[in-house]
């Protein structure tokens, strides 16, 4: 089994930087979940 890798640093609510909003969120179990979101700003070009 893995070791999951958790980080101390808190997450913020609020950014300057997110440009999308959580539509949706199944859980399959505590350790995956499937995530929808929405762009409120323009798109990140990856």
């Amino acid at each position: 089994m893995t070791d999951l890798a958790l980080s101390e640093q808190p997450i913020a609510e609020t950014s300057p930087r997110y440009n999308a909003v959580l539509t949706r969120r199944v859980d399959q179990h505590e350790t995956l979940a499937f995530f929808w979101v929405a762009y409120t700003d323009e798109a990140v070009h990856f």
